[in-house]
């Protein structure tokens, strides 16, 4: 990486860091402070971190064991998303500055341009999901991702780098919302506050190995690895999402 500035490196790093450590603190505080919906449900306190431990555990093997097939299959792909999401996104900035040759500030533009037409088109992909379903609408935007994918390691300009970025922001709009109500649908309401809290928790700590895979794939194995290794994953988990049954 002695291409890449030392301050740009740093930078990153800090920010990944600091991205890490507020995701485990707010998942933690949401672990903690979540109360069930149902209202038979009893209230433990945490004496210890141990306990604590012991305890999430256990609650953990509790829901896994009366969790729905719907439920199940949502946190599979909760866990494939997030390795495959992990093997890419630290590494995307890299890429494109390094290899690419890509301004800071132009990949700054291609961020806030998936940003934007994520915001610009929630309110339509709110009708399309209303119309096509949940359970369809979450399919499609999840099978665009393999396929951004494969736009971004062929990308030999900034059209292509903007026709990426835009479909990410599709994906985003689109994803969203259907996924968290299928979440949400799919949770019975005897354990849905758990069961939504255990989507989180998966998913930052599924995304660890994805990081750890994705890191190596980049030093040792070619620089566009990462991105191509996690395409049969994000295929994988659109192929999970695509078995559940109903919306």
């Amino acid at each position: 990486m002695e291409f890449l500035p030392t301050t740009f490196l740093e930078g990153l790093r800090i920010a990944y860091f600091m991205s890490g450590l507020f995701g485990i603190i707010g998942v933690s505080y949401r672990v903690l402070k979540l109360k069930e919906t149902y209202s038979g449900s009893k209230k433990e306190e945490v004496k210890g971190f141990f306990q604590f431990t012991s305890n999430f555990l256990k609650e953990t093997i509790y829901v896994l064991r009366h969790a729905g097939d719907g439920a199940k299959k949502l946190l599979i792909y909760s866990i494939l998303a997030s390795i495959g999401t992990g093997m890419t996104v630290p590494y995307t900035s890299l890429y494109l500055v390094g290899a690419l040759k890509l301004q800071p500030e132009f990949y700054g533009l291609l961020t806030n341009l998936a940003g934007l037409v994520s915001v610009l088109l929630l309110l339509p992909a709110m009708r399309i999901i209303e119309k096509v379903g949940l359970r369809k609408s979450a399919f499609y935007a999840s099978l665009s991702i393999p396929l951004s994918q494969l736009i971004f390691v062929r990308a030999k300009g900034m059209n292509d780098l903007v026709t990426w970025s835009t479909i990410g922001g599709v994906s985003t709009a689109l994803l969203g919302p259907s996924l968290t109500a299928l979440q949400a649908n799919f949770s019975p309401q005897m354990m849905r506050a758990r069961l939504m809290a255990l989507f989180s928790v998966f998913s930052l700590i599924s995304a660890i190995p994805g990081q750890i895979i994705g890191g190596y794939l980049y030093d040792n194995c070619g620089l566009l690895t990462p991105f191509l290794a996690s395409t049969p994953v994000f295929v994988l988990a659109t192929l999970t999402l695509s078995r559940i049954k109903g919306d």
